[in-house]
């Protein structure tokens, strides 16, 4: 997590909705693969909102350290506010006549424990609808997609949040994020490596760091063949990704690779919003796909090996998710047609 303003780098489209939205004191829910920058972002705003919005704003952060109940989470956020308390009403009166945003990172630790009720979240919901509270919450899936029971789910509180998602750098802020980072070091990347670092790693932030290091440290003797060492340092990454795609999302990205060509429009577009895959148009305007990186295709191409009792899991969970059944048959036809010089994985 970057923890400098002064290192922290593109975003703007994000950073100028969240503001007009905190302006009003309206809650947000931001949503974003892991490592595609949701925490960066969220401790940026926790540094630089009251430039942005006012100094009669009150920014605070937190990613739930030691937070494990309703006790410990009114306490945690009265902390924060330089107050004690550790009970609904503490938090209240912590915020009584001030405008506080609370930037929660980490939020899933509260959306999947058992330890907080359906009465936590309608109570937390008065107050975030007051105009002394506004949270701006962290997540790598939608709100309503972690809630343990119906019951939760079905709580008002998910609704007074405007949900942003967060993708790829644009490529003016790739660019930045590169140039900026070896002027800092005083070491300089010929266009050649700029464009090899953009193929490689795509513009999600966290693998376009992690390629900038390994060619920074072959510039100055410390390692040699740093596509090699990149692609060995992001391949569990890059795993992690595709591990947690549905099967039909997996079927698009091997349709994209594979064909060039998309099952499903639907999905492919939800897959780009996520930052997994890029837009492409060609000289007559035709739009198509590719994956958001050229390591992230090489594994949609040779996916690693599951062993055969997570296969049988997940082939069942296929059946069992009524969404999925419609998508299995182009899955089984899709690796009927394989071309014959491509190996079966």
């Amino acid at each position: 997590m970057i923890r400098d303003a002064e290192q922290f780098v593109g975003r703007r489209a994000e950073l100028d909705q969240i503001s007009n939205l905190l302006k009003k004191m309206q809650g947000i829910s931001l949503v974003g693969e892991r490592r595609i920058g949701k925490s960066s972002l969220l401790y940026h705003i926790f540094l630089t909102g009251q430039s942005r919005l006012g100094e009669e704003m009150v920014f605070a952060y937190t990613d739930f350290p030691g937070v494990k109940d309703e006790k410990s989470f009114y306490q945690c956020l009265c902390e924060q506010l330089g107050r004690t308390g550790d009970k609904f009403s503490d938090l209240q009166d912590t915020v009584r006549k001030r405008r506080v945003v609370f930037c929660l990172d980490e939020f899933e630790r509260v959306m999947r424990s058992p330890a907080f009720s359906r009465d936590f979240f309608d109570t937390l919901r008065s107050l975030a609808q007051s105009d002394n509270l506004a949270l701006l919450i962290a997540t790598e899936h939608p709100l309503s997609e972690l809630s343990l029971t119906k019951q939760i789910a079905t709580s008002p509180f998910f609704n007074i949040f405007r949900q942003i998602e967060m993708g790829l750098f644009t490529p003016e802020e790739a660019l930045e994020f590169i140039h900026n980072g070896f002027d800092e070091a005083n070491t300089e990347i010929t266009e050649n490596e700029t464009e090899r670092v953009l193929r490689l790693a795509g513009r999600f932030p966290f693998f376009l760091q992690l390629a900038c290091y390994c060619l920074f440290e072959m510039k100055i003797g410390r390692a040699k063949e740093w596509e090699r060492a990149f692609r060995r340092d992001a391949r569990p990454h890059l795993q992690y990704l595709w591990d947690r795609l549905k099967p039909s999302e997996r079927a698009t990205l091997r349709r994209v690779v594979d064909y060039g060509g998309v099952p499903n429009e639907e999905t492919a577009e939800d897959l780009a919003r996520r930052g997994l895959l890029a837009p492409l148009q060609d000289a007559q305007g035709r739009r198509g796909w590719s994956p958001f990186s050229e390591a992230f295709e090489d594994l949609a191409a040779h996916p690693p090996s599951m062993p055969w009792r997570d296969r049988l899991a997940r082939l069942r969970l296929s059946w069992l998710e009524s969404v999925e059944l419609s998508l299995w048959p182009p899955t089984i036809k899709l690796q009927s047609k394989r071309p014959a010089d491509k190996p079966r994985t």
